[in-house]
């Protein structure tokens, strides 16, 4: 399904999720902290990240991890980062002790959430925060089987269903941001 949103992502779906990127930058800004990033894409939201972080940034397709390393080459170019194509369990596996881990719209289009959510408090260093965005209605909509939403590659989620303690917060009119934090 990715191969047909990839051309066409910046100009749709993208901008529905600018708040979500905004946030995440704003968020990071002043941190000096090493961060993973599940699931880039094309990496929209790059030309917003503040310099100063080490970045890692994880795909499963090539083609979307060639255009986010465009961006970052360009927009963090005495930041440091890399590039790996790997799954996100792979990612998290691969990489331990994380300051953050972001997954920017990503967790609605892979599978199993919750066990994904809970790799992923494993592979961050005490004290880390996981910040997980999601669309509100991939929340709101978590008790339907809604045949066009799955259809279009979208799993719906209920996070709150995550015995793990996360705070929730709106972010812009139809996202949120979901926090958790590793006990240190």
């Amino acid at each position: 399904m990715w191969s047909v949103w990839r051309p066409i992502y910046r100009w749709t779906w993208a901008q529905a999720q600018k708040s979500s990127y905004e946030h995440a930058a704003e968020w990071l800004k002043g941190k000096k902290t090493r961060v993973l990033d599940v699931g880039t894409g094309t990496g929209e939201y790059i030309v917003l990240l503040p310099i100063g972080n080490r970045y890692t940034f994880t795909d499963i397709h090539q083609a979307s991890l060639d255009k986010a390393k465009a961006r970052a080459q360009k927009y963090l170019n005495d930041a440091v980062f890399d590039f790996q194509k790997i799954s996100a369990e792979e990612a998290l596996e691969k990489n331990p002790e994380m300051d953050v881990i972001l997954m920017v719209h990503v967790i609605s289009v892979i599978g199993n959430h919750e066990d994904l959510i809970r790799k992923a408090m494993k592979a961050l260093k005490p004290g880390g925060s996981l910040l997980v965005y999601i669309n509100r209605f991939s929340r709101s909509l978590a008790m339907l089987d809604n045949p066009v939403l799955l259809g279009l590659g979208f799993k719906l989620i209920n996070v709150d269903a995550v015995n793990v303690p996360h705070s929730r917060n709106k972010v812009g009119w139809m996202n949120e941001c979901y926090e958790f934090k590793k006990q240190g």
